[in-house]
């Protein structure tokens, strides 16, 4: 056997080991292939059946709402229309249903005219009476109930040989449907003849057969599912809405009987009647929807123990092979120095010892193998040098990078973290790697990191702000970019986060002196304008007066030149704190420029308006304190305009306050109103 070549050897170990494959192939897997096919397709029919009952008890219910609203009754109307919305969208599943199994099952057409009568049915019950309205909705009842056998049917459920799924796919599809029909059917007729309040002979006899063969359907019904219950666990689950569904008929049989048929004159509601029908029907569904899952699980697990069964033989097949596999070892001997050299060279190559070599004194393909083994061993010495290499740039990067860079996998678990991420947050590398990149988010934030999280994986790359914690508790705004990347054929979050803390503040800053004066930080004019524009906004809404002051400080420019520039504006800083202590939270003092400020008086009278000023004018008057020495009181001149006595618009007030604020200065240092006021 040693002389011969690989091929030779295995070509004749494959013919040993062919003959129980072939045998195998040929009389036992196509059986049991075909059997598990046929059990699959049951299973498709039985999920069908559950959007073909739904549909079936739209129809029942839209038969018996057709009856009531031949009184024209706007609920039932719109409890009309609002049932046909339901059963179109039911359709639109079916026929999802029929693009995946119509074809294979041959019910494409069946259900392509259910739909047309459907349709048409819809389009002619307006003009229907009572009798034609009902016998139309019955007869496609009827068809759909037919659909459901045929569906049985191409299913292969009602050639089913195992007796417990035979009855329980008859109960299912025939017996069920039949009592739901006949009460369908009770429920349409008793509900009309109440709603109109006469019942005519025609009818009661209708009725009372419909209510025997209501009997007879739960008695059938009864029979089969006590045949039905082989499995013990299958009695204990069905006997609750089994019971359910029968003393719901009753209940519904008994009102009908003594509301309508035993009673000199009708005492039953139509309504009512409806009702007692829809209770009785929907405790016959519900035991089909308990039942429905049950037949599937009898027919799923007669697939698990085909399935094993074909198992089974797989593994007898396998330890055929196994015994064949014993007479390999004849010729294999030959081989084992050879592979005991390559076992050798790939445990040193493992190592990383990539200077060995793989020597193999045959000629045959496992000298061939060796020397490939040794080109291998010669690539993969360089692939790693070039990893290695890589993976020491990599690591600089991420340690001298100014920024935090966090690598984690899609569930957020950290896999790499650098220098700047440990100094940031607090932790050392050895925490980091212990936690999730949530962790690093406060719970506010944590909904929009996973949002993150999912877009990342679903886009490839991301770009947020947000606020990251540290280890104390502090949080810090960071600009995160994050990129999808592959590694080890894993997919992982690399994430580069910057601290904008400093360029928030700078953002915030600028916004500030956008609308506040740099000196005393009061509002600017540009605030004070908006100020006005609201007050005036808001007292022509409520109409709301309010006060426009100007003040001026009087010889300001006297002690700017006396004491300086530094000491002016210290002082200008303490005059506007003083102005901002006398006015209100709601009141906007504000600074025009120089030694000019303006004070918006919302909400305010002539007398309030003028306490206010008499307080700012007092507070002035008092000593200031400038680079630790007191200085002299100084004075102010104040004019004041009244909204709506001197003006109604921004630039009318503001001009009768400097005209005042110049009498004032003119009259004596105090405050002034427009003449207007």
């Amino acid at each position: 056997m040693n002389q011969l070549k690989f091929p030779h050897k295995l070509l004749l170990v494959g013919i040993i080991g062919l003959i129980p494959l072939v045998l195998l192939i040929t009389l036992l897997i196509p059986r049991l292939n075909d059997r598990i096919a046929t059990s699959e397709l049951e299973i498709i029919g039985i999920r069908a059946i559950q959007p073909i009952k739904i549909f079936t008890s739209q129809a029942q219910a839209h038969r018996g709402l057709s009856q009531l609203s031949l009184s024209r009754d706007q609920a039932v109307q719109k409890r009309l229309a609002d049932l046909e919305s339901q059963a179109e969208e039911q359709i639109r599943k079916l026929d999802d249903y029929d693009r995946l199994y119509g074809t294979r099952l041959n019910t494409s057409h069946e259900w392509q005219e259910i739909k047309e009568k459907w349709r048409k049915l819809l389009t002619v019950t307006p003009t229907l009476t009572a009798e034609q309205d009902f016998r139309l909705h019955t007869e496609f009842i009827i068809c759909l109930n037919t659909f459901l056998l045929n569906l049985a049917d191409a299913a292969g459920l009602s050639l089913e040989d195992d007796l417990s799924i035979h009855y329980t796919t008859w109960v299912v599809v025939f017996h069920i449907p039949n009592l739901i029909e006949n009460l369908g059917q009770a429920r349409a007729l008793a509900a009309h003849s109440a709603q109109k309040n006469t019942l005519s002979t025609e009818d009661r006899y209708r009725i009372s057969a419909l209510l025997g063969n209501i009997q007879k359907a739960e008695d059938t019904l009864l029979a089969r599912m006590d045949k039905s219950f082989a499995r013990l666990l299958l009695r204990e689950q069905l006997k609750q809405p089994l019971q359910s569904a029968t003393n719901a008929s009753h209940a519904f049989v008994f009102e009908v009987e003594n509301g309508l048929l035993l009673s000199d004159t009708i005492q039953a509601n139509g309504e009512a009647l409806f009702a007692a029908g829809t209770l009785a029907i929907d405790a016959a569904y519900r035991l089909c929807n308990v039942t429905l899952p049950h037949l599937e699980q009898m027919v799923q697990d007669r697939v698990n123990h085909l399935t094993a069964e074909r198992r089974l033989i797989f593994i007898v097949t396998a330890l055929t092979l196994a015994l064949t596999a014993y007479l390999f070892l004849g010729f294999t001997s030959g081989l084992l120095g050879g592979i005991s050299a390559l076992k050798t060279a790939a445990k040193r190559v493992a190592r990383g010892d990539f200077h060995t070599y793989a020597s193999v004194s045959t000629r045959d393909e496992l000298h061939d193998i060796a020397s490939s083994f040794n080109d291998m061993a010669d690539s993969l010495h360089s692939t790693v040098s070039q990893l290695r290499a890589s993976e020491e740039k990599y690591r600089k990067i991420m340690e001298q990078a100014g920024d935090m860079i966090l690598l984690a996998d899609l569930r957020g678990k950290l896999i790499d973290a650098n220098r700047m991420a440990e100094i940031q947050m607090g932790y050392s590398r050895e925490e980091l790697l212990q936690m999730n990149i949530l962790d690093l988010v406060p719970d506010q934030e944590k909904p929009r990191a996973v949002a993150a999280l999912a877009r990342l994986a679903e886009e490839g790359s991301c770009e947020e702000e947000y606020l990251a914690q540290g280890k104390d508790g502090h949080t810090i705004p960071v600009h995160a970019k994050c990129t999808l990347i592959e590694h080890a054929g894993e997919k992982l979050a690399l994430g580069i986060f910057r601290d904008i803390s400093a360029a928030r503040e700078f953002h915030q800053r600028i916004e500030f002196l956008a609308t506040h004066d740099p000196l005393t930080s009061l509002p600017n004019r540009s605030l004070l304008y908006d100020r006005i524009q609201q007050a005036l906004a808001r007292s022509e809404r409520d109409t709301e007066p309010f006060a426009l002051m100007f003040i001026d400080l009087d010889n300001f420019k006297d002690i700017n030149d006396t004491f300086g520039h530094d000491q002016g504006d210290q002082l200008l800083q303490q005059v506007a704190m003083r102005i901002q202590s006398c006015v209100r939270a709601a009141d906007t003092a504000a600074r025009l420029g120089g030694d000019e400020f303006t004070v918006l008086l919302s909400s305010t009278d002539r007398e309030t308006a003028a306490v206010t000023a008499q307080r700012i004018v007092d507070e002035l008057a008092l000593p200031f304190m400038i680079e630790g020495q007191s200085r002299n009181a100084i004075t102010a001149s104040i004019g004041i305009s009244l909204y709506p006595q001197d003006g109604e618009d921004r630039h009318s007030l503001m001009k009768y306050a400097d005209e005042a604020m110049y009498r004032a200065k003119t009259g004596g240092n105090s405050y002034r109103f427009h003449a207007n006021s």
